[in-house]
């Protein structure tokens, strides 16, 4: 079973400035049409999280169960958060999404005063073959760039405004290529940013959750 993070974990210290995030959030990912269901609850991913939370909730008006994962990364003199969600057909999903969401936040914390584009890039590293039959460490030696940058939809879309919160969505094949490459690095809302081990562990667990096959 998937563990769920639970709300305090989630949401203390960010309810009052994290509820009108929400509201563009939903806008963002499933258009303007959106609203709280009859709970009250928005029918979408939190804005905010901690490092490593995992979340998972059936979504009755579209028979769709909704899986997430959300990191903390570090970049220089600042973190970024960094999410990825998919929704799975059905309460008990038997097969993969037809896409995978990734969302880019600078949390209600950030810093103010740095500023922030509409960039959202994955450096995915690739690996030269070994010099000999007797070689088994690769050197790595380039990079390719999975640049999601044009499919952003933002929590404010006005010429010059302060991004706080985006979302683009991935192909399963193109979220696979961040999953199995190794180490890769991003850069989220124009600051660079890394991926510790364990957070590298937990994008290749959400990637088994949701039933892609990592090899």
């Amino acid at each position: 079973m998937l563990a769920t993070a639970s709300p305090n974990r989630l949401f203390s210290g960010f309810l009052l400035p994290l509820a009108a995030v929400l509201l563009a959030t939903a806008r963002i990912v499933y258009g303007d049409e959106a609203r709280p269901d009859a709970q009250g609850r928005i029918d979408e991913l939190p804005a905010a999280w901690g490092d490593l939370d995992t979340w998972s909730r059936y979504v009755p008006a579209s028979d769709e169960t909704e899986i997430g994962l959300g990191l903390k990364t570090v970049g220089t003199q600042t973190s970024m958060l960094v999410g990825f969600s998919a929704r799975l057909k059905g309460r008990t999903p038997s097969q993969p999404p037809g896409e995978v969401l990734v969302h880019a936040s600078a949390g209600v914390l950030s810093n103010a005063g740095r500023a922030r584009s509409n960039t959202l890039k994955f450096m995915l590293p690739t690996s030269a073959a070994p010099a000999s039959g007797r070689t088994v460490r690769t050197v790595p030696v380039n990079h390719t760039v999975l640049d999601l940058s044009s499919r952003l939809g933002a929590d404010d879309q006005t010429p010059g405004a302060r991004m706080n919160f985006a979302t683009a969505k991935l192909a399963p094949a193109e979220f696979l290529r961040i999953v199995k490459c190794g180490q890769p690095t991003a850069t989220v809302l124009g600051v660079d940013v890394t991926f510790r081990p364990d957070q590298l562990q937990a994008i290749r667990a959400f990637a088994n959750q949701i039933l892609l096959k990592v090899q």
